[in-house]
């Protein structure tokens, strides 16, 4: 649903600049170079190029299935160019949290976002990720989360830190009666028991909260996965931390 959410805003967009009674095949290349430019106006450059290819998706599959007749973009309808993307990326500079935030949201937040917090950190696990996340897929004896990615199916493997399997076992047993059946078996959901992906499609809510107080470093999860990768890669090499805090945190032991 998500998915269908995001296609949904772009066909918005693109009806209101080209008007819902334009026909596709009036739809000329130079039309197309001028969308692209407004796109980069409006959009940061990895937004309008991830728009740019939803809207040729749209087409394709609308010629694919006889709906309309094939639709020529040009050269010009193309993604961002990659120095601008780059440039764009420096120009705001890196959104990541300094260890004085995390403290603060790792103390400020209840038992279940923490452990999603340090889960995200200690794994690069998303909000999707954490939302749908079933507790067969921990092994909190051995210290492994077993999971393949929502979004890809790509498989993932990742070691546990002695602080995520603490606040992991912490939250397990207070967490509240599922009230849907698609819920029960889930790491985390909301406090009436419902899953943290909702009715919108988006995970709009899950973590996010724990954001609320630094919404100039981050507008979604994503600097908390950030925020831990310098951990997660010294981890593989089984190699003592203290790159956070002021004591050895978080424990990393060796695993074959």
């Amino acid at each position: 649903r998500g998915t269908f959410l995001a296609y949904f805003a772009t066909l918005k967009r693109l009806l209101k600049h080209f008007g819902k009674h334009r026909r596709a095949k009036t739809i000329v290349k130079k039309d197309w170079s001028d969308y692209r430019l407004k796109l980069l106006k409006l959009l940061a450059p990895n937004s309008a190029s991830v728009e740019i290819s939803k809207v040729k998706c749209v087409f394709h599959w609308g010629a694919e299935f006889d709906h309309i007749e094939p639709v020529n973009f040009g050269k010009s309808f193309a993604r961002a160019p990659k120095k601008m993307v780059l440039k764009h990326m420096a120009d705001g500079g890196k959104k990541l949290f300094t260890r004085e935030e995390v403290l603060a949201i790792l103390k400020a937040v209840d038992r279940q976002m923490k452990a999603a917090v340090l889960l995200a950190m200690n794994s690069g696990f998303g909000n999707s990720d954490l939302a749908c996340l079933p507790e067969k897929a921990l092994d909190l004896e051995g210290g492994w989360v077993t999971f393949a990615r929502v979004k890809t199916g790509v498989a993932r493997r990742v070691p546990l830190w002695a602080e995520t399997i603490d606040a992991i076992r912490d939250w397990l047993p207070r967490r509240p009666k599922p009230v849907e059946k698609d819920v029960k078996g889930l790491v985390f959901i909301t406090s009436t028991g419902r899953r943290w992906i909702g009715q919108n499609g988006r995970a709009d809510r899950f973590l996010r909260l724990a954001a609320r107080d630094y919404s100039d470093k981050v507008g979604n999860f994503h600097a908390f996965r950030l925020a831990g990768k310098a951990a997660r890669l010294a981890c593989r090499a089984g190699a003592a931390l203290n790159l956070f805090l002021d004591v050895p945190w978080p424990t990393v032991q060796a695993r074959e």
